[in-house]
């Protein structure tokens, strides 16, 4: 009862900081494009002061302070939970050594094997949980390829789409014509 409690609260904030680290890589996608759209138009900023102020105030350090709100907010969650999880481990010996007694006839030599047994899982099961960050991680990691190799593919099927419809009429000399 207590385990399966913690368990769905356990799960149900892990949701929730899987939906906040979709959003931190959604910004990091957004800083990336504007370190781009910096990269690309580099002359243009050095000429003018404040078309650089402009995009490093509102655009690059708000987009920074935010992931990095995010990624600490993120983080304390993960810390919570870790915590819960360990710690909701004494909350089940508790109940074991205490409230079952109240409710169960049973001897010394039982409970001490309920413990015993409670403290070999706690180890692994611990283990377990706390890789759950790296576990979020890797599949918010893994649907970003997946969807990287689908745009792929797209681009792919527009490319060969084109090349069926190119008559050949063009021919390329040297590398510097193409512009």
């Amino acid at each position: 009862g207590v385990a399966g409690i913690l368990i769905a609260i356990y799960w149900f904030r892990n949701e929730a900081i899987m939906r906040d680290l979709n959003v931190l890589r959604d910004k990091e996608d957004e800083f990336y494009r504007l370190l781009e759209d910096l990269l690309g138009g580099f002359r243009e900023l050095k000429m003018s002061i404040s078309r650089n102020d402009n995009l490093y105030h509102h655009f690059l350090k708000k987009n920074r302070d935010a992931v990095k709100d995010l990624d600490i907010d993120t983080s304390i969650k993960y810390l919570d939970n870790n915590l819960l999880a360990n710690y909701g481990w004494f909350l089940v010996l508790g109940a074991v050594i205490f409230l079952l007694p109240l409710y169960q006839e049973i001897d010394m030599a039982q409970r001490t094997t309920f413990v015993i047994v409670i403290l070999y899982l706690m180890i692994p099961i611990s283990f377990v949980i706390n890789s759950f960050d790296f576990i979020t991680r890797f599949q918010i990691a893994q649907s970003r390829l997946v969807e990287f190799d689908q745009s792929l593919t797209d681009i792919s099927a527009e490319v060969t789409a084109l090349a069926k419809t190119d008559t050949g009429d063009w021919q390329i000399d040297r590398v510097e014509e193409i512009r």
